[in-house]
Protein backbone atom coordinates (compact mmCIF):
# COMPACT_ATOMS: atom_id res chain seq x y z
CA UNK A 1 0.00 0.00 0.00
CA UNK A 2 1.23 3.65 0.50
CA UNK A 3 3.06 5.15 3.13
CA UNK A 4 2.35 8.46 5.06
CA UNK A 5 1.25 9.74 8.26
CA UNK A 6 -1.81 8.49 10.14
CA UNK A 7 -4.57 10.85 11.03
CA UNK A 8 -5.72 10.76 14.75
CA UNK A 9 -8.37 13.27 14.38
CA UNK A 10 -10.54 15.22 12.02
CA UNK A 11 -13.74 14.98 10.19
CA UNK A 12 -12.38 11.43 8.36
CA UNK A 13 -11.38 9.53 11.46
CA UNK A 14 -13.67 7.21 12.96
CA UNK A 15 -13.03 6.35 16.83
CA UNK A 16 -15.10 4.20 19.79
CA UNK A 17 -17.62 6.62 20.56
CA UNK A 18 -16.12 8.35 23.79
CA UNK A 19 -18.86 6.81 26.13
CA UNK A 20 -18.13 3.66 25.10
CA UNK A 21 -13.96 4.79 25.79
CA UNK A 22 -14.84 6.28 28.91
CA UNK A 23 -16.36 3.05 29.69
CA UNK A 24 -13.52 0.81 29.07
CA UNK A 25 -11.33 3.18 31.21
CA UNK A 26 -13.39 3.16 33.96
CA UNK A 27 -13.90 -0.45 34.23
CA UNK A 28 -9.96 -1.87 33.67
CA UNK A 29 -9.38 0.84 36.53
CA UNK A 30 -11.97 -0.66 38.95
CA UNK A 31 -11.28 -4.21 38.16
CA UNK A 32 -7.37 -3.81 38.73
CA UNK A 33 -7.95 -2.05 41.77
CA UNK A 34 -10.07 -4.00 42.95
CA UNK A 35 -7.91 -7.34 42.12
CA UNK A 36 -5.19 -5.36 43.88
CA UNK A 37 -7.00 -4.08 47.19
CA UNK A 38 -7.98 -7.92 47.52
CA UNK A 39 -4.27 -9.40 47.28
CA UNK A 40 -2.85 -6.76 49.66
CA UNK A 41 -5.23 -7.06 51.70
CA UNK A 42 -4.48 -11.08 51.56
CA UNK A 43 -7.69 -12.19 50.42
CA UNK A 44 -5.97 -13.32 47.27
CA UNK A 45 -2.36 -14.61 46.73
CA UNK A 46 -0.07 -13.07 44.24
CA UNK A 47 -1.13 -15.63 41.30
CA UNK A 48 -4.60 -15.49 41.49
CA UNK A 49 -4.14 -11.11 41.71
CA UNK A 50 -2.57 -11.59 38.29
CA UNK A 51 -4.96 -13.87 36.84
CA UNK A 52 -7.89 -12.18 37.90
CA UNK A 53 -6.27 -8.54 37.01
CA UNK A 54 -4.97 -10.03 33.61
CA UNK A 55 -8.60 -9.80 31.93
CA UNK A 56 -8.43 -6.05 32.42
CA UNK A 57 -5.31 -5.44 30.79
CA UNK A 58 -6.53 -5.77 27.33
CA UNK A 59 -9.32 -3.43 28.01
CA UNK A 60 -7.03 -1.15 29.72
CA UNK A 61 -4.75 -1.49 26.34
CA UNK A 62 -7.79 -0.59 23.99
CA UNK A 63 -8.54 2.25 25.62
CA UNK A 64 -4.71 3.43 25.05
CA UNK A 65 -4.14 2.19 21.78
CA UNK A 66 -7.04 4.08 20.34
CA UNK A 67 -8.34 1.87 17.42
CA UNK A 68 -10.05 4.00 14.45
CA UNK A 69 -10.63 4.04 10.59
CA UNK A 70 -9.22 6.91 8.51
CA UNK A 71 -10.13 8.07 5.13
CA UNK A 72 -7.99 9.71 3.20
CA UNK A 73 -7.85 11.01 -0.25
CA UNK A 74 -6.42 7.79 -1.42
CA UNK A 75 -6.44 5.27 1.18
CA UNK A 76 -8.57 3.57 4.15
CA UNK A 77 -6.64 3.10 7.03
CA UNK A 78 -7.42 0.87 10.16
CA UNK A 79 -5.57 1.22 13.02
CA UNK A 80 -5.64 -0.96 16.31
CA UNK A 81 -2.44 -2.88 17.61
CA UNK A 82 -1.07 -2.29 13.91
CA UNK A 83 -1.90 0.00 11.10
CA UNK A 84 -3.14 -1.30 7.63
CA UNK A 85 -3.67 0.63 4.77
CA UNK A 86 -6.11 -0.09 1.75
CA UNK A 87 -5.95 1.44 -1.42
CA UNK A 88 -9.65 3.46 -1.57
CA UNK A 89 -10.80 2.53 -5.39
CA UNK A 90 -10.01 -1.18 -4.07
CA UNK A 91 -12.54 -1.02 -1.46
CA UNK A 92 -16.15 -2.54 -3.53
CA UNK A 93 -18.85 -3.24 -0.44
CA UNK A 94 -18.96 -3.06 2.75
CA UNK A 95 -21.76 -4.37 5.78
CA UNK A 96 -22.18 -2.91 8.90
CA UNK A 97 -23.04 -4.91 11.39
CA UNK A 98 -23.41 -5.34 15.30
CA UNK A 99 -19.91 -6.75 15.93
CA UNK A 100 -18.61 -4.82 13.17
CA UNK A 101 -17.76 -3.96 9.94
CA UNK A 102 -16.44 -6.42 7.25
CA UNK A 103 -15.33 -4.38 3.70
CA UNK A 104 -14.87 -6.40 0.66
CA UNK A 105 -11.89 -5.45 -1.94
CA UNK A 106 -12.29 -5.61 -5.45
CA UNK A 107 -9.47 -8.82 -5.84
CA UNK A 108 -12.18 -10.45 -3.28
CA UNK A 109 -10.04 -10.09 0.16
CA UNK A 110 -12.01 -8.58 3.00
CA UNK A 111 -11.13 -6.72 6.19
CA UNK A 112 -12.89 -5.49 8.91
CA UNK A 113 -13.18 -3.14 11.70
CA UNK A 114 -15.15 -3.44 15.56
CA UNK A 115 -14.90 0.85 15.16
CA UNK A 116 -17.94 0.83 12.79
CA UNK A 117 -20.51 -1.35 14.93
CA UNK A 118 -24.06 -1.25 13.90
CA UNK A 119 -25.90 -1.74 16.77
CA UNK A 120 -29.09 -4.15 17.07
CA UNK A 121 -31.60 -1.89 17.92
CA UNK A 122 -31.10 0.11 14.50
CA UNK A 123 -31.65 -3.12 12.55
CA UNK A 124 -34.31 -4.16 14.93
CA UNK A 125 -36.65 -0.54 14.12
CA UNK A 126 -35.56 0.42 11.08
CA UNK A 127 -33.36 3.77 12.13
CA UNK A 128 -30.15 4.22 9.97
CA UNK A 129 -26.87 4.58 12.52
CA UNK A 130 -23.17 6.25 12.33
CA UNK A 131 -21.69 2.67 10.89
CA UNK A 132 -24.56 2.90 8.16
CA UNK A 133 -23.60 7.10 7.24
CA UNK A 134 -20.00 6.24 7.72
CA UNK A 135 -19.69 3.28 5.14
CA UNK A 136 -21.51 4.88 2.89
CA UNK A 137 -19.48 7.98 2.54
CA UNK A 138 -16.67 5.57 2.20
CA UNK A 139 -18.47 3.65 -0.12
CA UNK A 140 -18.89 6.90 -1.97
CA UNK A 141 -15.66 7.99 -2.15
CA UNK A 142 -14.37 5.07 -3.18
CA UNK A 143 -17.03 4.65 -6.26
CA UNK A 144 -15.79 8.04 -6.90
CA UNK A 145 -11.71 7.18 -7.08
CA UNK A 146 -13.03 4.60 -9.34
CA UNK A 147 -15.20 6.63 -11.62
CA UNK A 148 -18.30 5.09 -11.36
CA UNK A 149 -21.83 6.86 -9.64
CA UNK A 150 -21.75 6.63 -5.91
CA UNK A 151 -24.11 3.46 -4.37
CA UNK A 152 -27.12 3.49 -2.67
CA UNK A 153 -26.93 5.01 0.99
CA UNK A 154 -25.97 1.40 2.78
CA UNK A 155 -29.10 1.60 5.56
CA UNK A 156 -31.31 1.43 2.42
CA UNK A 157 -29.39 -1.43 0.82
CA UNK A 158 -29.16 -3.79 4.03
CA UNK A 159 -33.25 -3.91 4.57
CA UNK A 160 -33.62 -0.86 6.82
CA UNK A 161 -36.75 0.60 5.09
CA UNK A 162 -37.83 -3.73 5.81
CA UNK A 163 -37.09 -3.62 9.56
CA UNK A 164 -40.46 -2.72 11.01
CA UNK A 165 -42.54 -5.73 9.11
CA UNK A 166 -39.53 -7.77 9.96
CA UNK A 167 -39.76 -7.25 13.75
CA UNK A 168 -43.73 -7.74 13.42
CA UNK A 169 -43.55 -10.54 11.77
CA UNK A 170 -40.93 -11.95 14.37
CA UNK A 171 -42.86 -10.95 16.99
CA UNK A 172 -45.48 -12.76 15.88
CA UNK A 173 -43.86 -16.12 14.97
CA UNK A 174 -42.37 -15.62 18.97
CA UNK A 175 -46.04 -15.54 20.13
CA UNK A 176 -47.22 -18.03 18.52
CA UNK A 177 -44.90 -20.42 19.30
CA UNK A 178 -44.97 -19.60 22.99
CA UNK A 179 -48.73 -19.21 23.12
CA UNK A 180 -50.23 -20.79 20.13
CA UNK A 181 -49.93 -23.84 18.50
CA UNK A 182 -47.51 -26.77 20.00
CA UNK A 183 -47.28 -30.12 20.68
Amino acid sequence: MTSGQIPFSGPNVWHYPKALMAFFVLFGLAWTSACLALGLAGQLTVAQTIIFGAPALPVAWCSFVRPRLALTEDEVIVVGLVATRYRLRDVVDAKPGHGGTAFRLADGDTFSTSVLQRPNYAAWFGRVSRADRVVTEILTAAAGKRGEPAPDPVGDRHGVADAKSGILMGIAVALSSRFGGGD
